[in-house]
């Protein structure tokens, strides 16, 4: 994968020189899009999990059809001052079910083939920097990349994949996440739907059992991360070309009786998307470091 990056950003380098020397903005755009997709249709490993293509596509394709629908969504310029500055902007959104969905964007300095790499690593989850977050603080402090994730197992070449949440002032979840792929085009898709059934069992840490005796399985799960090189509107720089804009969004129930919980549910929300941005990150300052472990 790091042979992905270091054509990536050759083909980078190679959008900026068209950039800058021709003098029609619209051809410049047509060949840098012309110069990407010609040096960097190759193919590349499978990330083993469902649906996931083997062709890697680096052309954009804002009209794809995605597996995930996200609301539409207006920026102040504050906060696209946030974005434009690496800082994350997150948002909890309305869903017709009376509940919220949570909503992370940022713009990280990495190119995409990195990012997607730690994303589909699920494996590596709990190697994060040791101050974000502390995780469970009425219980045994972990830290996950996922915030509150006490447990995470893989299965079936990890198509699938089970987690166990503590939180606090409410009982623990769990659920199995059924996970999709996509990297024909811009926008990169990593999709996942709550699986009816509780697989990879056989993986799972003995140790959290006391936990899983009180867990409720969450009513619904599915989000999904979709990453993409800078819109041209952000691009300032050679250093934008190599940046990944990153859109995290999740959507669920958690079951139970929440009616009287909302407001300390929503809360952790707001707490944990900032936490799960700098896991991203942490991932990625250290992704020679991360990729040398078992």
């Amino acid at each position: 994968m790091k042979f992905a990056s270091y054509v990536y950003a050759f083909a980078m380098i190679c959008h900026d020189v068209v950039m800058k020397y021709c003098s029609s903005m619209r051809i410049a755009s047509f060949l840098g899009i012309l110069v990407l997709h010609a040096t960097l249709s190759f193919s590349l490993m499978n990330v083993g999990y469902a649906d996931a293509v083997s062709e890697i596509g680096f052309a954009f394709r804002p009209d794809r059809e995605l597996m995930q629908k996200i609301p539409a969504i207006s920026f102040t310029e504050g906060e696209l001052s946030l974005l434009s500055s690496g800082r994350p902007v997150t948002r909890l959104l309305d869903t017709p079910g009376g509940l919220k969905a949570g909503y992370l964007r940022i713009f990280l300095p990495f190119d995409p083939p990195t990012i997607w790499q730690i994303l589909a690593d699920v494996n590596h989850f709990s190697q994060v920097s040791p101050q974000y977050p502390n995780n469970g603080s009425f219980t045994d402090k972990r830290r996950t990349f996922m915030p509150y994730v006490f447990d995470s197992a893989a299965c079936e070449k990890d198509r699938y994949l089970y987690q166990l949440l503590v939180l606090p002032f409410i009982a623990p979840r769990q659920y199995t996440l059924e996970r999709h792929a996509n990297r024909n085009t811009f926008p990169w898709e990593s999709h996942w739907l709550q699986e009816p059934e509780m697989r990879c069992q056989d993986q799972i840490n003995a140790q959290m059992d006391r936990y899983r005796m009180e867990a409720v399985t969450t009513l619904r799960n599915e989000g999904c991360w979709h990453i993409s090189p800078l819109s041209q509107e952000f691009i300032r720089s050679r250093e934008d070309l190599r940046k990944t804009d990153c859109v995290y969004y999740v959507n669920s129930n958690p079951g139970g009786n929440l009616s009287s919980l909302m407001a300390i549910v929503n809360k952790v929300t707001e707490i944990t998307l900032p936490a799960l941005a700098e896991n991203l990150i942490f991932h990625a300052k250290h992704w020679e470091d991360h990729m040398k472990l078992s």
